[in-house]
């Protein structure tokens, strides 16, 4: 196998195995949230597809140990991750297909994430 399509293959069970995690809410807030990267559903939008009000499913949240901000930056990461590694996108336009108004903001939040800044990936 090329070293390409062993990269694809270890980020798409890297995401596999995010989305079998053992609470399903969770699951499908993170597949809509791929789903959607570049534009992220709000809290109210994804609430509103389970059928309830966005503070039911902040408590139901709550209830399996995380939030909508956690599983929001969860998929952030993963996905600027993956663009640093296996695209030449620059910082900017992550930061930009990740729903950051400000580049800064998100190299504070990647580096907050992980420890290093985003172009650290790329060495």
């Amino acid at each position: 196998q090329s070293d390409t399509l062993k990269a694809c293959l270890k980020s798409c069970d890297a995401i596999i195995n995010t989305l079998e995690s053992p609470h399903l809410l969770t699951n499908q807030i993170k597949t809509m949230l791929y789903q959607s990267a570049g534009s992220f559903p709000s809290i109210e939008t994804i609430a509103t597809h389970f059928g309830c009000s966005s503070r039911t499913l902040r408590r139901e949240l709550t209830k399996v140990g995380t939030s909508f901000q956690v599983l929001l930056n969860q998929v952030r990461c993963e996905l600027a991750k993956e663009y640093l590694v296996h695209t030449e996108l620059s910082v900017d336009e992550i930061a930009h297909r990740l729903g950051y108004s400000d580049a800064s903001n998100f190299r504070r939040g990647f580096k907050s994430w992980t420890g290093r800044p985003p172009q650290a990936l790329r060495k």
